[in-house]
């Protein structure tokens, strides 16, 4: 048996660990960055669209508005024969509606006026019809039309329509004669018809005289220069 001395030492040594057996020690937590990290670098302001698109618009603004500012539009300028016929609505160049058996009636407006026109461009013409005693519907000439107008010449546009058959005749004249209604030649009064009205005789040399079929219409009117064609 050990004396007591040395079991008290065994005891002791064995109730303490020894180093290398001990566990190791907690590791310590790992320290904080002094800071955080950086955020991402921001895009420069010329690449980010909501900005620049808006300062754009915003500039050319400013550019435009600064333009007309110096720069003022004048209003377009109206043609005098626009303003003729805003200042004479009849001004159509077409038969204006009349009562029965009166003379029909023509207006226009021409710039520069011709000679005849009034000095705004206005003109009228007046055209009063007669009927050939004794002829009939297949004869060349049935009617008679006396021109009462100031215009020196005259642009006309006859037209014919009938059973599916047109016709269309247009021409210029002067007003001091008696022509065709078919072409604008020079025709005998006398030799086409025998026996004119009392009114077509005493207008003969004053007036503007046209031998046509009462089939054809004088669609249009318009106040021109001797020899043109409207």
């Amino acid at each position: 048996m050990l004396p007591d001395a040395l079991r008290d030492t065994r005891r002791v040594s064995e109730e303490q660990p020894s180093a290398a057996g001990a566990p190791p020690a907690a590791a310590s937590p790992p320290e904080q960055k002094a800071s955080d990290p950086e955020q991402a670098e921001e895009s420069p302001w010329w690449k980010n669209a909501a900005i620049v698109v808006p300062a754009i618009i915003g500039i050319i603004g400013v550019v435009v508005s600064a333009y007309l500012a110096l720069n003022p539009r004048a209003a377009p300028e109206v043609d005098n024969a626009t303003l003729c016929r805003q200042k004479h609505p009849d001004a159509k160049e077409v038969p204006v509606e009349v009562e029965a058996r009166s003379p029909s009636r023509f207006s226009g407006c021409v710039w520069p006026p011709v000679l005849g026109a009034d000095p705004d461009g206005y003109w009228t013409v007046q055209v009063q019809d007669f009927e050939i005693p004794g002829s009939y519907a297949a004869q060349k000439f049935t009617a008679i039309q006396v021109f009462s107008t100031s215009c020196f010449a005259l642009t006309l546009d006859y037209r014919f329509f009938s059973q599916g058959t047109a016709a269309h005749s247009r021409f210029t004249v002067d007003t001091v004669q008696t022509v065709s209604g078919y072409d604008g030649e020079v025709v005998n009064l006398y030799a086409e018809v025998p026996n004119p009205p009392h009114e077509v005789l005493q207008a003969q040399d004053t007036h503007l005289i046209v031998l046509i079929n009462s089939r054809y219409t004088l669609h249009r009117v318009r106040c021109t220069d001797s020899g043109g064609d409207g």
